[in-house]
């Protein structure tokens, strides 16, 4: 057989590597940009030439940087049978996925959100064998962690069989706290951002097991830091779902840019299906929420001027609604206008506080413009 040399490359090499390759790509946009005013040009033919050059070798970095995610989800399931019998529960766990690769930085973050998201699965979702029993459930509660691919992303789904979250008593302690106001029903998505509020809790102690000092919104954090998306579902008395979808690159993705008033944002394209033209005609309203016909689908509607509460001028008499999918939900979001397609070199920003979740980066675009990375799957 052949056999293959392997070198060993400390990771901050390859980081300055795909720093120094983002520059060259915001250089490369700027120059683009030039050589569009005279396509025929010898700078133009010079430009695509380079641009084909530098998507080659943006690939082969992107490639040598890539690690399996079974160097992370191998170790959870000792540590989750150790949890389960300091805790008197038995647990069953299944591992999916591990061959999936994503980028070395983001697997290098990944041990603690996740060890933290199974520990509470395994204290607070999954129940003792005798509860389980009278629930009429088999005494071993079942945990599956799965990998997947998705279009360009990784997506891995923490799903255990337990008790589920009472999405009741999570609306009384938040409407208690004046996070959530009364009449407002609580869907999957307000649970997880309630959850993830500094210092919430419903329980009346905090175990050893599942807290060690570390809440929920800093979990979700470190994970946004990385351009993760993290989605929640659950059903009370089924169990809980917990989906982490994972870029497999760092630092470079081809996104959309769309305007807000003069404000300029960046969204993944991984997410993005199809625009559409807004139409009133083929709008209705159910419940409080706006919903757009397209092609026969009623998709429900965020208006990006809402959601990032601009009080800027009117909105203009036309405008494109992008309809993306976020957690296998369609949802158009309703914008200004759309201002092309860029590769897009994200730079992570320090949170400050109250800043929404669905910012997760920023951008410095073609003409030397900053722009904000929109997570669409945190939209929802």
């Amino acid at each position: 057989g052949v056999t293959r040399a392997v070198v060993q490359v400390d990771l901050s090499r390859l980081d300055a590597l795909l720093d120094d390759l983002g520059a060259l790509v915001t250089a490369r946009q700027e120059l683009e940009r030039h050589a569009a005013i005279d396509t025929l040009s010898p700078v133009a033919r010079s430009a695509v030439a380079m641009s084909r050059r530098l998507d080659a070798l943006q690939e082969r970095i992107v490639h040598v940087r890539l690690a399996p995610l079974g160097e992370v989800l191998e170790r959870i399931a000792p540590q989750v049978r150790e949890l389960a019998r300091a805790l008197g529960k038995e647990v069953t766990v299944e591992v999916a996925g591990e061959s999936l690769e994503v980028d070395r930085g983001i697997l290098d973050v990944l041990p603690e959100p996740l060890l933290h998201l199974v520990r509470n699965a395994v204290d607070h979702g999954l129940e003792a064998p005798a509860a389980r029993r009278l629930a009429g459930k088999p005494p071993a509660g079942t945990l599956r962690i799965r990998a997947r691919q998705d279009r360009d992303a990784v997506v891995i789904e923490l799903a255990d069989d337990g008790r589920g979250i009472d999405r009741m008593a999570i609306a009384r302690t938040a409407r208690a706290k004046g996070m959530l106001e009364e009449g407002v029903e609580l869907g999957d998505d307000g649970i997880l951002a309630i959850l993830a509020r500094p210092g919430f809790s419903t329980a009346s102690e905090v175990t050893d097991i599942s807290g060690r000092g570390v809440g929920l919104d800093v979990v979700l954090s470190r994970l946004h830091a990385v351009g993760a998306a993290v989605t929640l579902t659950t059903v009370a008395g089924r169990g809980t779902t917990i989906s982490v979808r994972l870029p497999t690159r760092l630092g470079i993705l081809p996104a959309l840019v769309t305007l807000v008033g003069e404000d300029r944002y960046v969204m993944p394209l991984t997410h993005v299906s199809e625009l559409v033209a807004w139409d009133e005609e083929a709008v209705r309203i159910e419940g409080g929420r706006i919903f757009l016909e397209v092609r026969g689908e009623s998709v429900p509607v965020v208006d990006l001027r809402r959601l990032l509460q601009y009080r800027g001028g009117t909105p203009p008499p036309r405008r494109p609604a992008v309809i993306f999918d976020a957690g296998g939900q369609r949802v158009a979001l309703l914008t200004d206008q759309i201002h092309g397609q860029v590769d897009a070199v994200i730079q992570q920003i320090e949170r400050p506080v109250g800043l929404p979740r669905w910012i997760t980066g920023a951008t410095v675009l073609g003409d030397g413009q900053p722009a904000l990375l929109l997570d669409l799957a945190s939209v929802v």
